[in-house]
């Protein structure tokens, strides 16, 4: 059985052996759907059955037979893994833009007329925009990721194809 972190558990909540836990926004639709979460405590993947997912501000979980505060304390701090088969295949997967940005370093990017660009080194959320750096003819270039410049998204090859302005590495 191969686990996925998807994310970790935080403070406990309450008193009835709730927790607020993080997912990494990558693995959110995949947490939605889940039954069951693995917690690393101790180095043992040990699974707890969920019983309520709770989404606003914070997330919130609360596991069946965890209902005490001082069981939900044991939990706290700890790794949160999925069984890989349980995570959604990659062709399923929506990208939400203003989410899964980061997602993309190490991708290629690849422009309709000039063709390879060059590996994403790193994504950075700018006032307006994110913006992946890379390098490109020996010079560190950023290019802006939005949906009006992204023509299409293979996450199987991990390649961007892009149509970007004439000239945008000139500046």
């Amino acid at each position: 059985m191969e686990l996925v972190q998807i994310g970790y558990t935080k403070k406990v909540h309450g008193v009835k052996g709730e927790i607020k836990i993080h997912i990494e926004d990558y693995y959110l639709k995949d947490a939605k759907q889940a039954e069951v979460f693995f917690i690393e405590i101790k180095g043992q993947q040990l699974p707890y059955f969920i019983e309520k997912l709770q989404f606003g501000n914070a997330i919130i979980a609360k596991f069946e037979e965890v209902d005490r505060k001082e069981d939900a304390v044991m939990l706290s701090g700890n790794p949160i893994s999925m069984k890989e088969q349980d995570l959604l295949p990659e062709e399923q997967r929506e990208f939400d833009l203003a989410n899964d940005f980061k997602y993309f370093e190490g991708f290629l990017i690849k422009e309709m007329e000039l063709g390879d660009i060059g590996i994403i080194d790193e994504v950075v959320e700018m006032p307006e925009q994110f913006m992946a750096f890379l390098s490109y003819q020996e010079k560190e270039v950023m290019v802006p990721l939005n949906e009006f410049f992204i023509q299409d998204i293979d996450p199987e090859n991990k390649i961007i194809l892009m149509e970007l302005p004439d000239g945008i590495f000139d500046i």
